[in-house]
């Protein structure tokens, strides 16, 4: 390995300031170049990584980490890494930048469909899950946005004012469970953090790493640092993309002596590491994937992460019925838009034609696309669609969120769906009260349903599941497949109802007023109605939960217990635990998750479930004592979701 201290101080600047937008200087050649690439949602790589301007080349597109997180699967996120990391070898990428681990504060943030979840644990596991399976294939992980970048909305200058006790419980742990996994570098955001810049944050950086064990490199979100220097000072490792008078300014200070020259031996000496373990581990890669395997898992992918959200009287499976389609998503592929948006690799598989390969017959009908007089326009679309019904048994309509929607750099304004979109559910709803109103959404987070959710027969939650996802959505639809996705995010009744939105914000600050009030651990402390409660979803079978016993040893503690499928399906069940306890501190949530599995149970068979904690993360942040404490006492709770307990223990 090179000595960084017989480099000189020219050297040294050039290492700590990126090459280009996507990868590292080699010292001339001296050590590898390695090259990074977006893949949130599939990856996003430039034709030429030496020109912005170039191509976006063409990629497989996966569902989103959202999706990812319905399925509560670790081994599925395992292997979504290990799919990611077969792209990148084919198209010489060394290092992901993701997985996005932001939590959720907020419904109506731009980037939620790039996150996993509102909880902390479930979003930790996912992604450390993500890692493993990346690194195991020789490609680096970056885990992002550290931390607390939880809205889009003056993301480079706003000040996220978070309590101690609050982001170390919530919006640190998630990046505590991630560094488990050993990623090869972490990502800082652009927002302040309690009034200093996370680019500049030592005590966050010293925290990472002392803390939290991580030994990898600090590289900032693009374009995230005001001044290289005081970055380079407070723990920074590389400053990303190359910034050209960045790099003049960064001269300027070193030879007036403002860069703290043990800091930078420090960033350089990473920079080279991270270099030549690039180097070591790309002689070690070899594709393990096919593409043809790769595309398969994006189906199977999407398979075990929709959710079945309403199905009244059984409407779902579909066997026999002749359906009519309507819906903009039959016709475009529905994705988040910004740094996550893939070019797909091959053309939208329609759920029209998916369901055909299935027996299904199936005609389409244009949705309204007008507006007059405040009325959707009944002179069009929408009577077409109510004639077309009348000699058909069910109609699915596909709605959703487009990449304009959904995207980074800004957040949505409402969390309903569009007036047109709402006007024909509501319309055919009405006007075919004999038939099957099927509603399929595609979106990337929660959506206000409460306009017209009471007037349709089932609801399937398709979220952004990737090219040939409706493969996916078919053979639920159909019963081919057995619905066992859970919502990794509450779907709160209205917009309002989410105690984070009444927070103070304005351009330079957002306080963190709700504490640790985020997301179910408001609504189910102060027992405020949701649409759909966190880790919700609904299966073709039935389960039963019986016989609940808790060990524990110096280091874990285990749940084990028995579910039944009284049904005549196979299934899979998402068993989730949850511990309440009292606190000598205020303001605690009535309950909070700390592990989860999910499980294969045949038709009328029971089988034996197993959850084990770390008891590391079953303790608190005493606001008293400013430290972590040990619980003595808590109950255990097994639930069908959040809202839905039954199992418990005192332990």
């Amino acid at each position: 390995m090179i000595d960084v201290k017989k480099l000189s101080g020219e050297e040294k600047l050039r290492l700590v300031m990126a090459r280009n937008s996507w990868s590292n200087y080699s010292l001339d050649g001296k050590i590898y170049s390695f090259a990074v690439s977006d893949a949130t949602c599939g990856l996003r790589t430039k034709e030429s990584l030496e020109d912005d301007g170039s191509p976006t080349l063409p990629s497989i597109a996966y569902p989103s980490s959202q999706m990812l997180a319905n399925s509560w699967d670790v081994k599925l996120a395992e292997e979504y890494g290990r799919a990611i990391a077969n792209d990148c070898i084919e198209k010489g990428i060394d290092i992901v930048l993701g997985p996005g681990v932001n939590i959720k504060r907020l419904p109506i943030c731009g980037r939620n469909f790039e996150y996993y979840s509102e909880d902390p644990i479930l979003a930790g596991y996912i992604a450390k899950g993500f890692v493993t399976g990346l690194q195991k294939e020789h490609i680096g992980a970056c885990v992002k946005h550290y931390c607390a970048n939880n809205i889009e909305y003056g993301r480079l200058f706003n000040s996220s004012e978070v309590d101690e006790r609050t982001l170390r419980e919530i919006y640190l742990r998630v990046f505590q469970i991630a560094m488990e996994a050993k990623p090869w570098t972490v990502m800082c955001s652009y927002n302040l953090l309690n009034g200093t810049l996370m680019s500049e944050n030592g005590k966050m950086f010293d925290l990472l790493r002392d803390e939290f064990g991580f030994d990898g490199l600090v590289m900032s979100d693009w374009s995230a640092v005001r001044r290289s220097s005081r970055s380079i000072n407070g723990g920074l490792d590389i400053e990303m993309p190359h910034n050209t008078p960045r790099e003049t300014e960064m001269r300027e200070d070193y030879a007036a002596g403002l860069v703290d020259e043990k800091m930078l031996d420090r960033a350089a000496g990473r920079v080279i590491a991270l270099a030549e373990k690039c180097g070591e581990e790309s002689k070690k890669r070899k594709l393990t994937m096919t593409t043809e395997e790769r595309e398969e898992f994006v189906v199977k992918a999407a398979r075990e992460s929709i959710v079945l959200l309403k199905n009244k009287n059984n409407t779902l499976p579909l066997t026999n019925e002749k359906v009519m389609i309507t819906g903009a998503p039959e016709r475009s592929f529905y994705e988040g838009g910004g740094s996550a948006k893939v070019e797909p690799s091959k053309p939208l598989l329609r759920l029209g034609a998916a369901l055909r390969e299935l027996g299904i017959d199936t005609s389409y009908r244009e949705s309204v696309r007008e507006v007059l007089g405040g009325q959707a326009c009944m002179n069009g679309s929408a009577v077409s669609c109510r004639e077309e019904l009348q000699v058909r048994d069910a109609a699915i309509i596909e709605v959703g969120n487009s990449s304009t929607t959904e995207t980074e750099c800004r957040d949505r304004q409402t969390i309903k769906l569009c007036f047109e979109e709402i006007s024909v559910i509501k319309y055919l709803a009405e006007k075919c009260p004999d038939k099957k109103i099927i509603v399929v959404i595609y979106a990337g987070s929660a959506v206000d349903m409460s306009d017209w959710i009471d007037d349709v027969d089932a609801v399937v939650w398709a979220g952004y599941c990737g090219q040939g996802g409706n493969r996916a959505v078919a053979e639920i639809i159909t019963g081919k497949a057995n619905p066992c996705g859970k919502l990794s995010e509450t779907f709160p009744l209205h917009l309002e109802d989410v105690k984070a939105m009444h927070s103070h914000i304005d351009p330079e600050t957002v306080v963190y007023e709700e504490e640790l009030d985020v997301g179910y651990r408001y609504f189910e402390t102060h027992n405020v109605d949701v649409l759909f409660p966190f880790g919700y979803g609904l299966s073709y079978s039935n389960y039963e939960y019986s016989s609940l016993s808790v060990s524990q040893n110096e280091n874990t503690l285990t749940a084990t217990f028995d579910i039944s499928n009284t049904s005549d399906v196979d299934g899979k069940e998402t068993a989730q635990l949850y511990v309440s306890f009292d606190t000598p501190d205020r303001g605690r949530p009535s309950i909070e998750l700390k592990g989860f599995t999910k499980v294969f149970v045949p038709a009328h068979k029971k089988v034996k479930a197993t959850i084990t904690v770390d008891k590391k993360y079953l303790n608190y942040f005493s606001l008293e004592q400013n430290k972590f404490v040990d619980i003595e006492k808590l109950t255990v709770k097994i639930g069908r979701n959040c809202h839905d307990i039954v199992l418990e223990k005192e332990v």
